[in-house]
């Protein structure tokens, strides 16, 4: 498994150090009981991966790991079966390294916010390995019925039980190109057709991005302003703090907005507005998406 997992970070091209630490933390954790806790995910992709997560948390105070690398090294770990489980289910094995790459995103991110090579997003990997969620492109995609993501939408907008596509955008070092995201929304309309059997397809997404004070920062051909544009924004709220500011800096918020990074227009657009006192938030829109 050492070779695998070695192999794994060459090809991706994590950076040396996060090489080090990751294989120096797997030599501690791989033992006779974590191959025997991951055992039941090589036979079967529903098995209960949270309980596993939380065991293998366990494991790693035992080998004296921390937490977030311990989480990481577990979802490597297992995205040796995972390949398997797409090759007989027949799925596209660029989504498969669409997770792979999702994983090495999420270590960046740990890296950049706790310095430490890991994830602290463990619940969120979940989706992928148990194949519910997929890499298309520019953006990820999972089917659900609308009020299993949105119970606390109080409206008939759309009936409880419609189907959706849930999006996600994740930070990838992409830009959001219309032309990307347009390719994505495509694929994925393709891939969930037949499971939906509606046109137009409904797409579902709640994110910062879709705030709408957020058309007062972005600049006119802002590609997050095109991608806002696609959605009929139906609920939105603002955060109680600057605590949700990481999503865009990669770090904690300090308290003063100067400490954040001033590297691009955008970050800079949004340290001015943080500074007014402005609040940041989150919007959830819906994309009704004509296959023709």
């Amino acid at each position: 498994m050492i070779n695998y997992l070695q192999n794994v970070l060459k090809e991706y091209d994590y950076p040396l150090d996060a090489k080090e630490q990751i294989i120096s933390d797997a030599k501690k954790l791989f033992c006779k009981e974590f191959y025997s806790l991951i055992s039941p995910y090589e036979n079967d992709y529903n098995a209960d991966i949270s309980t596993i997560s939380y065991q293998i948390s366990q494991l790693a105070k035992q080998k004296g790991v921390d937490e977030y690398p311990a989480q990481l090294i577990f979802y490597l770990a297992l995205t040796k079966p995972l390949k398997k489980h797409y090759e007989k289910q027949n799925l596209p094995l660029s989504s498969y390294t669409g997770v792979i790459n999702d994983l090495k995103y999420k270590a960046k991110e740990c890296f950049l916010i706790y310095k430490i090579w890991g994830t602290f997003v463990s619940g969120w990997h979940e989706g992928f390995f148990k194949l519910k969620r997929f890499n298309f492109g520019r953006l990820q995609f999972e089917m659900l019925p609308f009020n299993k993501l949105f119970k606390h939408f109080e409206s008939e907008f759309l009936p409880a039980d419609t189907p959706v596509i849930n999006v996600h955008i994740p930070r990838n070092g992409q830009s959001l190109n219309s032309e990307l995201v347009g390719e994505a929304y495509k694929t994925a309309s393709d891939f969930y057709r037949d499971k939906l059997n509606a046109n137009p397809v409904i797409f579902v997404c709640e994110s910062w991005l879709l705030y709408p004070k957020n058309l007062q920062v972005l600049s006119q051909n802002s590609n997050i302003r095109k991608f806002i544009s696609n959605y009929q924004i139906i609920l939105s709220q603002d955060y109680p703090d600057y605590s949700e500011v990481w999503r865009l800096f990669d770090c904690k918020y300090t308290g003063n907005a100067k400490d954040l990074p001033a590297d691009s227009s955008l970050r800079r657009a949004y340290i001015n507005w943080i500074s007014n006192g402005e609040p940041i938030g989150f919007g959830l829109g819906v994309y009704f998406y004509d296959q023709k």
